[in-house]
């Protein structure tokens, strides 16, 4: 059988089953025709299997955890992850090696291409929710445990098995929310603002992987803390009022229709202290009296979340 670049074989033997086909054909030669997509998967599978092979030779242990595409915060979620038993390898490039050697493949994007290689492998693999406060570290940690546990039989008969995930705490110590609860206080009359202009895709605000405004939404809402949406009046003004209701049926939504008018209704809103921005140091909305920030606050894990809101609280005063 011949296949165009992006009909991988895994695909067309799916295909085939659906429509009742049987294919019984060794694949003797691979030619990507300059699909590059297709040429870096399956470069990845060819590798890994290579990899795997030479460490289950080694009789080395396996990693617990492997780490893809956490960007800055890379070594903290393993510290995080570390610091409760796992034990992690972080990939700051695409090393077959280090995949080879890890049980479980974690990710910060649920789209990487990577995941396709591990799909044809079968190798377990997840994408969780980004630990960026309290419920999400939690969720986060207990996805990964649950994972472990579901992939340990692909395990049980490797050199030096090491499984602790039975024993593993998840949760945050009493300390720690304590001094949470506490910053949070702090905040809680405040309102974060968020301005939507018509060119803005609303619906990747309820993925978190892959807009930055987005962690910053998912963890101001759950601090149980409220913003605010302002949304440009124009062109497809209705369907993100309508997007940003079913997505945050809790937030409040403004529509404004020009740069005076959103002024206006920012300053009528005196509990606001903070509209998000990316521009590091926006002079406009510090012209406002109100204050920038951006995804680049957060901090991941239980002391992250902390740290997290110890800075909107020394912001906060600072401009008071």
């Amino acid at each position: 059988a011949i296949t165009s670049p992006s009909m991988l074989e895994h695909k067309l033997r799916d295909i085939s089953a659906d429509n009742g086909i049987c294919i019984s054909a060794e694949i003797l030669y691979r030619r990507y025709n300059s699909d590059k997509y297709a040429d870096k998967v399956h470069s990845m599978v060819d590798q890994f299997k290579d990899a795997r092979k030479i460490f289950l030779a080694s009789n080395k242990n396996f990693y617990d955890i492997c780490l893809y595409d956490f960007g800055a915060d890379s070594s903290k979620i393993k510290s995080l992850l570390e610091e409760r038993g796992f034990s992690v390898a972080l990939q700051s490039e695409c090393s077959a090696e280090l995949a080879a050697a890890s049980k479980l493949q974690v990710f910060s994007d649920s789209e990487n291409f990577k995941i396709d290689a591990f799909r044809i492998l079968n190798i377990p693999f997840i994408s969780p929710i980004q630990p960026y406060g309290f419920d999400a570290t939690e969720k986060f940690l207990q996805s990964i445990i649950e994972a472990l546990k579901s992939c340990e039989s692909k395990y049980s008969d490797s050199p030096k098995k090491n499984n602790n995930s039975d024993n593993l705490s998840i949760l945050p110590s009493s300390e720690e929310i304590e001094v949470f609860s506490s910053l949070l206080e702090k905040l809680r009359n405040c309102l974060f603002g968020f301005i939507i202009s018509e060119h803005d895709d609303v619906n990747l605000f309820e993925k978190g992987n892959k807009l930055p405004a987005a962690y910053a939404i998912s963890f101001i809402r759950s601090c149980g803390l409220e913003f605010v949406f302002f949304i440009k009046n124009k062109g497809k003004a209705k369907v993100d009022m309508l997007s940003i209701e079913q997505l945050f049926p809790d937030s409040k939504k403004v529509l404004y229709n020009n740069l005076e008018e959103l002024k206006s209704l920012i300053a009528e809103e005196q509990n606001l202290k903070f509209i998000y921005s990316d521009i590091r140091d926006d002079f406009r909305i510090f012209s406002l009296g109100k204050i920038p920030f951006s995804r680049n606050i957060l901090e991941p894990g239980y002391l992250g979340a902390i740290e997290t809101l110890r800075r909107f609280s020394e912001l906060r005063e600072l401009s008071l």
